[in-house]
């Protein structure tokens, strides 16, 4: 009896801990021109897709838990979708994330308390943790003990997609382009061209420890 016991301690903490604390996958989408309008106009809104995979499967139906609590904290459009991966269960959630400078981002924040945030901070972009961010940690660890959130994911996908004819240049350190790691990143991204830089942050990286950001110059 105790053998079985310790045997489904364990499996929950693996089920939860190996998983269920981090994204394995997010992806965000930033137009060029987002990145002019939010420097200068205020908040935009960008697309996120967050995946989270689990190892085994979720027999004591604790993801639509994490749903319901995950809803609160993301906007009202916010779909949420389940499958079963080769190892276990798999969720996929395509929400929003703000981008903006510190003082538009208090604003905003102030009446939508989203975990996570784009900070410019003149011409460089951090993917920053807010405080709601630990709110949301709290709310489903009361779920279960070992739930949690935390950044950064596994890999943070930022796709650049252009669409002002004379684009940004961007640079970032220590990524990932196509699947070719670059110490130092730099391209400019003009209308109709598309960018995708990879910040991997499994353990070794330097962005298991930082949040992902990149800079850019017009």
């Amino acid at each position: 009896m105790r053998l079985k016991v310790f045997m489904v301690v364990v499996s929950l903490a693996l089920l939860f801990i190996m998983s269920g604390c981090k994204p394995a996958k997010m992806e965000i989408e930033v137009y060029t021109s987002d990145i002019q309008k939010a420097s200068s106009e205020g908040v935009v809104k960008l697309p996120l897709t967050a995946t989270f995979s689990m190892m085994g499967e979720d027999t004591e139906g604790v993801l639509p838990k994490a749903k319901a609590v995950a809803k609160r904290y993301l906007n009202d459009k916010a779909e949420f979708k389940f499958s079963k991966g080769d190892w276990g269960d798999v969720m996929v959630i395509k929400c929003t994330v703000p981008m903006g400078t510190a003082a538009a981002l208090k604003t905003y924040l102030a009446k939508n308390h989203r975990p996570f945030a784009l900070t410019i901070d003149k011409s460089t972009v951090t993917l920053d943790k807010t405080e709601h961010l630990e709110r949301l940690s709290q709310d489903l660890s009361g779920i279960n003990m070992m739930l949690g959130a935390e950044l950064p994911a596994n890999s943070t996908m930022i796709r650049f997609v252009g669409d002002l004819e004379k684009g940004p240049e961007i640079m970032a350190i220590a990524v990932f382009s196509d699947n070719k790691p670059e110490l130092i990143f730099r391209q400019a991204v003009d209308r109709r061209q598309n960018v995708e830089i990879d910040y991997r942050g499994g353990d070794g990286s330097v962005y298991s420890e930082l949040p992902p950001q990149f800079a850019f110059k017009f």
